[in-house]
Protein backbone atom coordinates (compact mmCIF):
# COMPACT_ATOMS: atom_id res chain seq x y z
CA UNK A 1 0.00 0.00 0.00
CA UNK A 2 2.65 2.30 1.18
CA UNK A 3 4.76 1.80 -2.46
CA UNK A 4 1.50 2.65 -4.54
CA UNK A 5 0.96 5.67 -2.45
CA UNK A 6 4.35 6.87 -3.50
CA UNK A 7 3.52 6.27 -7.10
CA UNK A 8 0.13 8.05 -7.02
CA UNK A 9 1.92 11.53 -5.30
CA UNK A 10 5.40 11.50 -7.42
CA UNK A 11 5.22 14.27 -9.88
CA UNK A 12 7.43 14.01 -13.53
CA UNK A 13 9.09 17.23 -14.00
CA UNK A 14 9.98 17.49 -18.23
CA UNK A 15 12.12 20.20 -20.02
CA UNK A 16 10.39 22.04 -22.33
CA UNK A 17 11.61 24.15 -25.43
CA UNK A 18 8.40 25.52 -26.06
CA UNK A 19 8.15 29.74 -25.79
CA UNK A 20 6.09 32.00 -24.97
CA UNK A 21 4.65 34.19 -27.20
CA UNK A 22 3.34 37.16 -26.09
CA UNK A 23 -0.32 37.51 -26.99
CA UNK A 24 -1.39 40.53 -29.97
CA UNK A 25 -2.71 44.18 -28.56
CA UNK A 26 -4.81 45.68 -30.82
CA UNK A 27 -4.90 49.31 -31.14
CA UNK A 28 -7.78 50.99 -29.07
CA UNK A 29 -9.57 54.03 -30.24
CA UNK A 30 -10.38 56.49 -27.50
CA UNK A 31 -13.12 58.81 -26.86
CA UNK A 32 -11.94 61.49 -24.64
CA UNK A 33 -14.13 64.59 -24.19
CA UNK A 34 -12.29 67.53 -25.37
CA UNK A 35 -10.01 65.78 -27.41
CA UNK A 36 -12.00 63.09 -29.79
CA UNK A 37 -13.69 64.86 -32.50
CA UNK A 38 -16.41 64.20 -33.77
CA UNK A 39 -17.22 62.02 -30.74
CA UNK A 40 -17.90 58.28 -30.63
CA UNK A 41 -21.30 56.94 -30.92
CA UNK A 42 -23.66 59.84 -32.02
CA UNK A 43 -25.04 60.69 -35.07
CA UNK A 44 -23.37 64.08 -36.26
CA UNK A 45 -26.00 66.25 -38.31
CA UNK A 46 -24.19 69.39 -40.48
CA UNK A 47 -26.10 72.09 -42.74
CA UNK A 48 -24.63 72.03 -46.19
CA UNK A 49 -22.54 74.94 -47.28
CA UNK A 50 -21.30 75.98 -50.79
CA UNK A 51 -18.73 74.34 -51.18
CA UNK A 52 -17.81 70.89 -50.12
CA UNK A 53 -18.67 69.22 -46.58
CA UNK A 54 -15.93 68.67 -44.23
CA UNK A 55 -15.46 67.07 -41.30
CA UNK A 56 -12.01 67.30 -39.15
CA UNK A 57 -11.21 63.96 -37.21
CA UNK A 58 -8.82 64.00 -34.39
CA UNK A 59 -8.96 60.26 -32.89
CA UNK A 60 -6.74 58.74 -30.32
CA UNK A 61 -5.28 56.21 -30.53
CA UNK A 62 -3.92 53.98 -27.83
CA UNK A 63 -1.05 51.17 -28.37
CA UNK A 64 1.19 49.21 -26.60
CA UNK A 65 3.70 48.41 -28.87
CA UNK A 66 5.05 52.21 -28.26
CA UNK A 67 7.96 51.28 -31.07
CA UNK A 68 5.76 50.28 -34.05
CA UNK A 69 4.25 52.62 -36.47
CA UNK A 70 0.41 52.26 -36.66
CA UNK A 71 -1.67 52.03 -40.24
CA UNK A 72 -4.75 53.65 -40.46
CA UNK A 73 -7.45 54.11 -43.58
CA UNK A 74 -10.61 55.98 -43.44
CA UNK A 75 -13.68 54.63 -46.08
CA UNK A 76 -16.75 57.15 -46.93
CA UNK A 77 -19.54 55.32 -47.66
CA UNK A 78 -17.30 52.08 -48.82
CA UNK A 79 -19.68 49.86 -50.90
CA UNK A 80 -19.18 46.86 -48.22
CA UNK A 81 -21.03 44.36 -50.50
CA UNK A 82 -19.31 45.67 -53.54
CA UNK A 83 -19.05 42.39 -56.32
CA UNK A 84 -16.05 43.67 -58.76
CA UNK A 85 -17.30 43.35 -62.05
CA UNK A 86 -16.06 44.77 -65.83
CA UNK A 87 -15.43 48.11 -65.70
CA UNK A 88 -15.96 48.36 -62.09
CA UNK A 89 -13.29 48.40 -58.74
CA UNK A 90 -14.13 47.79 -54.98
CA UNK A 91 -10.64 48.79 -54.30
CA UNK A 92 -10.08 52.07 -52.34
CA UNK A 93 -9.07 55.15 -53.79
CA UNK A 94 -6.42 55.75 -51.31
CA UNK A 95 -3.27 53.42 -49.86
CA UNK A 96 -3.32 53.75 -45.83
CA UNK A 97 -1.49 56.38 -43.92
CA UNK A 98 0.86 55.94 -41.50
CA UNK A 99 1.60 57.58 -37.74
CA UNK A 100 4.39 56.89 -36.84
CA UNK A 101 6.01 55.43 -33.50
CA UNK A 102 7.01 58.06 -31.10
CA UNK A 103 7.75 56.26 -28.08
CA UNK A 104 3.89 57.10 -26.61
CA UNK A 105 1.58 54.93 -26.00
CA UNK A 106 -1.58 57.24 -27.11
CA UNK A 107 -1.27 58.79 -30.79
CA UNK A 108 -3.43 60.70 -32.80
CA UNK A 109 -4.74 60.27 -36.13
CA UNK A 110 -5.88 63.72 -37.80
CA UNK A 111 -7.38 63.94 -41.09
CA UNK A 112 -9.95 65.98 -42.62
CA UNK A 113 -12.67 64.37 -44.65
CA UNK A 114 -14.93 65.43 -47.38
CA UNK A 115 -18.97 64.27 -47.15
CA UNK A 116 -19.59 63.20 -50.76
CA UNK A 117 -23.38 63.39 -50.53
CA UNK A 118 -27.00 65.17 -49.50
CA UNK A 119 -28.34 63.03 -46.30
CA UNK A 120 -27.05 59.98 -44.30
CA UNK A 121 -23.16 59.18 -44.85
CA UNK A 122 -21.37 56.21 -42.67
CA UNK A 123 -17.42 56.61 -42.68
CA UNK A 124 -15.07 53.78 -41.28
CA UNK A 125 -11.83 54.35 -39.60
CA UNK A 126 -9.42 51.09 -39.10
CA UNK A 127 -6.44 51.47 -37.58
CA UNK A 128 -3.47 48.49 -37.34
CA UNK A 129 -0.10 47.93 -35.73
CA UNK A 130 0.60 45.16 -38.45
CA UNK A 131 -0.45 45.98 -42.00
CA UNK A 132 -3.89 46.51 -43.02
CA UNK A 133 -4.59 44.28 -45.97
CA UNK A 134 -7.35 45.54 -49.05
CA UNK A 135 -9.00 43.60 -51.22
CA UNK A 136 -12.38 44.41 -52.52
CA UNK A 137 -14.39 44.59 -49.12
CA UNK A 138 -12.49 42.90 -46.80
CA UNK A 139 -10.37 45.04 -44.74
CA UNK A 140 -8.26 42.69 -42.23
CA UNK A 141 -4.53 43.22 -40.66
CA UNK A 142 -1.92 41.01 -41.50
CA UNK A 143 -1.77 39.85 -37.78
CA UNK A 144 -4.82 38.18 -36.84
CA UNK A 145 -6.56 40.72 -33.76
CA UNK A 146 -4.46 43.36 -34.92
CA UNK A 147 -7.28 45.83 -35.56
CA UNK A 148 -9.43 48.78 -33.76
CA UNK A 149 -12.38 49.89 -35.89
CA UNK A 150 -14.81 52.50 -35.43
CA UNK A 151 -18.08 54.09 -37.20
CA UNK A 152 -19.00 57.52 -37.37
CA UNK A 153 -22.05 58.34 -39.22
CA UNK A 154 -22.60 62.03 -40.53
CA UNK A 155 -26.14 63.72 -41.87
CA UNK A 156 -25.88 66.49 -44.32
CA UNK A 157 -29.02 68.55 -44.40
CA UNK A 158 -29.05 70.43 -47.90
CA UNK A 159 -29.07 73.83 -47.94
CA UNK A 160 -32.14 75.24 -47.35
CA UNK A 161 -33.43 72.20 -45.37
CA UNK A 162 -34.40 71.44 -42.03
CA UNK A 163 -34.38 68.59 -39.94
CA UNK A 164 -38.04 69.31 -38.40
CA UNK A 165 -40.94 70.20 -39.90
CA UNK A 166 -43.17 70.22 -43.28
CA UNK A 167 -40.85 67.46 -45.14
CA UNK A 168 -42.13 64.41 -44.23
CA UNK A 169 -39.49 63.21 -42.78
CA UNK A 170 -36.89 63.36 -45.70
CA UNK A 171 -34.37 65.19 -43.70
CA UNK A 172 -34.77 64.16 -40.27
CA UNK A 173 -31.31 62.21 -39.73
CA UNK A 174 -32.88 59.83 -37.48
CA UNK A 175 -35.32 58.47 -39.24
CA UNK A 176 -32.87 58.48 -42.70
CA UNK A 177 -29.90 56.92 -41.07
CA UNK A 178 -32.09 54.58 -38.85
CA UNK A 179 -31.85 51.56 -41.44
CA UNK A 180 -27.93 52.17 -42.26
CA UNK A 181 -26.60 51.87 -38.33
CA UNK A 182 -25.55 48.59 -37.84
CA UNK A 183 -23.79 47.20 -34.52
Amino acid sequence: MIACTSCLTACLITRSTETLVAPVTAPRIQDVQGVTSPRLGGLLVLQQGTGPTQVDFRVPIDDDGVDKALEYQFFVNANRDCVPMTGTTCEPDLRPEIVPSDGNVRRMVVRTLTIPQVGCNRVELYVTSSQLLLSGNYRTPSVAGDLAFETWWIFVVPRGGTTTGADGGVFDPLQQCAYLVQP
